[in-house]
C-alpha cells in the first residue's frame, strides 16, 4: 500500500510517517508541497491514500481540487490543526474522503485511515455535531455561505462583507463563486433573484438539514454548471 503524506513541518511529517509505517503495512511517501505531490502521483501512479495539510482558509480550495483530480478516484484526506467547520464541509462536497484534525490521537488516526480505505468518509463527531447546514430548494448552504448570501442581498461588496465577517476578501470571493456555481447564477443580481435574498433572510424560511458528511449518494446536490460571479456586481438594496 502506498500513502502520500503532505505536511509543511518536517517534524510532524516525519513522526506521522514513521508511526503509520509501524502500524500498518504501508509505504509512506513524504512530500513538502502540492506540486511535489502531483509529480509523485504522476510518476508512481495514484496513491492508495493521500493525506494533505493545506487548510482551505489559508490555501483556498484549488489545491484540494488539483489533488482530487490527480488521485484517480483514490481517497484524499484533509489534515489540519484548526479549520472553519464550514470550509471542511465545502471540501467534503468537493469529494475529499475525510478530515483528520491534528488533535486526534495516533491510534485514532490509524483507525480513521482504515475507515477511509474501506470506502467510508471519516469526520470527527464534534464536527458533525457542530455543523449548521441550511438549504434553499435542493441546494445545501453552509452557515458561512448563508451569511455571505444575506449580505449580498443587502447590497454589500466583497470588501464590506469581509470586514463585516472578519475574513479575508479572497475568502469572500471564494464563497461568492461557490454560491454562483450552486445556483447557476452569472452575477450577483441573478443570485439574489434566484435565492430570494433581499426579500427575506435565508434563516427565515429554511431549516437546518443533515450535515453533508452524512448524506447518502442519492441525497447529494447535483454539480452546478461552470461559471461564477464577476468580481463586483453589487446587488441593489430592496425596499422594505
Amino acid at each position: 500500500m502506498k500513502i502520500a503524506l503532505f505536511h509543511g513541518q518536517a517534524l510532524i511529517r516525519e513522526l506521522l510517517a514513521a508511526y503509520i509505517e509501524r502500524s500498518i503495512d504501508a509505504q509512506v511517501f513524504q512530500v513538502t508541497g502540492i506540486d511535489q505531490l502531483l509529480t509523485l502521483t504522476s510518476e508512481h501512479g495514484p496513491f492508495d491514500l493521500s493525506i494533505i495539510n493545506c487548510p482551505p482558509d489559508l490555501w483556498g480550495m484549488e489545491p484540494i481540487r488539483r489533488c482530487l483530480e490527480a488521485s484517480g478516484g483514490k481517497p484524499v484526506v484533509l489534515m489540519s490543526g484548526s479549520i472553519d467547520a464550514d470550509m471542511i464541509h465545502e471540501a467534503l462536497d468537493l469529494g475529499i474522503a475525510g478530515y483528520f484534525p491534528l488533535s486526534m490521537g495516533a491510534a485514532s488516526m490509524i483507525n480513521a485511515i482504515g475507515f477511509v480505505l474501506s470506502g467510508e468518509k471519516y469526520v470527527p463527531p464534534v464536527l458533525i455535531l457542530d455543523a449548521n447546514i441550511y438549504e434553499i430548494g435542493k441546494v445545501r448552504l453552509t452557515r458561512r455561505e448563508r451569511e455571505v448570501l444575506n449580505l449580498i442581498g443587502a447590497g454589500k461588496t466583497n470588501k464590506e462583507i469581509a470586514q463585516k465577517l472578519g475574513l479575508a476578501e479572497v475568502t469572500i470571493k471564494m464563497h461568492v463563486r461557490a454560491l454562483c456555481l450552486k445556483f447557476e447564477a452569472r452575477n450577483r443580481t441573478q443570485l439574489a433573484v434566484n435565492t430570494g435574498v433581499g426579500l427575506r433572510h435565508v434563516e427565515d424560511f429554511h431549516a437546518p438539514v443533515v450535515p453533508a458528511a452524512l448524506l447518502t449518494a442519492d441525497q447529494s446536490v447535483p454539480e452546478a454548471r461552470a461559471g461564477g460571479c464577476p468580481e463586483e456586481d453589487k446587488v441593489p438594496k430592496t425596499q422594505g
